[in-house]
């Protein structure tokens, strides 16, 4: 118990004496790690959707240590005088990470709600291409202390990225409503609401990835910005 004082009491010292900047892109980092840590745990439930429980758990467990870490920015942010990027942008950044991580809970959410047995393909298809979105953002945040220099293809991915969410999400619907429609002709009026509550559940799971994406495009913007403005 006494080492363990003492240990956490140098740690204390150690934080309390690491420059501001150190401070903050540590923050960061972290908060893109968890971020790319979140889509990976919900990309496990779609590719292997068993133990759903304790998978939508995890993701939910991210979406936490995520709001704690932007919690953390946010006080730092209001107390610190002096901050290695503008304040705004800082908080940009913060704020478009911890929405990814919110958007992976919500679908997690979907999921455990809707009592889904089984997962679409565009739904696999849109949480892969979250999780190379959020990779790509990740590996930018990581060097955010040197973050001028050429780094237009990783803007362009990120942007190839979110295009190609675009076009699987419209597909995706007009197919899950083709569906319903279908039922009008080879099923009861009974399975043709149960389709249509399928439609409103897939809908909710790939409008949220569709928007992670956005939130990674819009954290690229941010970090794009900065390229510029310290590059």
């Amino acid at each position: 118990m006494a080492k363990n004082f003492v240990v956490r009491g140098l740690q204390a010292i150690i934080r309390a004496f690491q420059p501001p900047s150190e401070k903050f892109y540590d923050l960061l980092k972290e908060a893109s790690a968890n971020v790319t840590r979140g889509t990976k745990l919900l990309q496990d439930l779609f590719h292997e959707f068993e133990s759903v429980g304790e998978k939508i758990a995890a993701v939910k467990a991210a979406e936490q240590e995520g709001d704690r870490i932007t919690q953390e920015i946010m006080r730092r942010l209001n107390r610190d005088f002096i901050t290695p990027l503008d304040r705004e942008d800082i908080s940009e950044l913060a704020q478009c990470l911890d929405d990814v991580l919110d958007l992976c809970e919500g679908v997690a959410t979907r999921v455990e709600r809707s009592e889904l047995t089984s997962v679409n393909q565009p739904a696999i298809d849109l949480v892969d291409i979250l999780v190379k979105s959020a990779e790509e953002v990740e590996h930018v945040v990581g060097g955010l202390e040197n973050i001028g220099g050429d780094k237009s293809h990783h803007w362009r991915s990120i942007h190839l990225l979110e295009n190609q969410a675009d076009e699987i999400e419209r597909a995706a619907l007009a197919g899950e409503l083709h569906r319903a429609r279908d039922t009008i002709e080879t099923g009861t009026w009974q399975d043709f609401a149960h389709a249509m509550i399928m439609v409103s559940h897939w809908n909710g799971i790939y409008e949220r990835l569709e928007r992670a994406t956005d939130r990674c495009e819009d954290a690229a913007n941010v970090l794009e910005t900065l390229s510029a403005k310290y590059g």
